[in-house]
């Protein structure tokens, strides 16, 4: 089981508001802990995944909940 500390459900945000919203919600994490995120569009998983590998964020968890809507867990990755 993941231990959520935040979640943020995205709504009808595109990418790049998903992107920069994520952005300003991880600063407020420690390293180690985890945000849930939940999404309604198909870039999505490109968007958010190459964001964390620049960002050096560990995707532990990626679910597709239907044709648009995918759940992912990322973790803050350390001295972030």
């Amino acid at each position: 089981m993941i231990e959520v500390k935040k979640s943020y459900d995205a709504k009808d945000a595109k990418c790049s508001e998903i992107i920069i919203n994520l952005y300003l919600m991880m600063k407020e994490l420690q390293p180690g802990e985890v945000i849930e995120v939940t999404t309604y569009d198909l870039a999505a998983y490109d968007e958010i995944s190459a964001w964390c590998r620049m960002q050096v964020h560990d995707l532990m968890y990626y679910e597709e909940l239907g044709i648009l809507k995918s759940k992912f867990y990322i973790q803050k990755g350390k001295g972030r």
